[in-house]
């Protein structure tokens, strides 16, 4: 079975030990970007081992940034099952209005605070 390339082939040289910020935090990024860029929701994830070894550090600095992504909610992780690619949440933007709350984007449908 081939390894998915969360990271790229580059990943480790992306990386700066001397950055100031933390291992653990620089990877989230690199992932979080990749997970933006070219994974489909629901596609499960490399291991931390795998995750680790195309980084070049070690699985505890993996979960920690796989745990810094699941709070964010862009990943979830089943227990002995793996890590999946989160469906992105819908953001809406909410103002209030004369009438009412405006939710815009929701085909102009407007709700009553009676």
């Amino acid at each position: 079975m081939t390894q998915m390339m969360l990271l790229g082939t580059d990943a480790g040289a992306r990386l700066s030990r001397s950055s100031g910020v933390p291992l653990y935090r620089q990877l989230s990024r690199l992932m979080a970007d990749r997970l933006d860029e070219v994974i489909e929701p629901g596609t499960r994830l490399p291991t931390e081992a795998e995750l680790a070894e195309q980084a070049g550090v070690n699985r505890l600095t993996v979960r920690q940034a796989l745990a810094e992504l699941a709070r964010e909610g862009r990943i979830h992780t089943v227990q002995g099952v793996g890590s999946f690619a989160a469906v992105p949440p819908m953001r809406y933007t909410v103002r209030a209005g004369q009438e009412g709350l405006d939710f815009p984007g929701a085909q102009g449908t407007r709700m009553g605070l009676a």
